[in-house]
């Protein structure tokens, strides 16, 4: 699949989950569960990119020596 399609796949998705999940935790006022969630989809989102765009990122792991 073309880069440029899966890093557009990426975007709608991650635009859909944040308008799927966003309004109601910010409804509600439940700001740390804002700003975790926030957190985990930023991480995860800059993961996916790295991966499709071809980076490799070393396991945390081989980088501490353990197996």
């Amino acid at each position: 699949m073309d880069t440029a399609l899966q890093l557009s796949i990426l975007t709608i998705v991650v635009i859909l989950i944040t308008l799927f999940e966003l309004p109601k935790l910010w409804q509600e006022k439940l700001w740390k569960e804002v700003i975790v969630f926030s957190t985990v989809l930023i991480l995860g989102t800059v993961l996916m990119v790295t991966w499709t765009i071809g980076i490799k990122i070393p396991a945390p792991f081989k980088a501490l020596g353990i197996y």
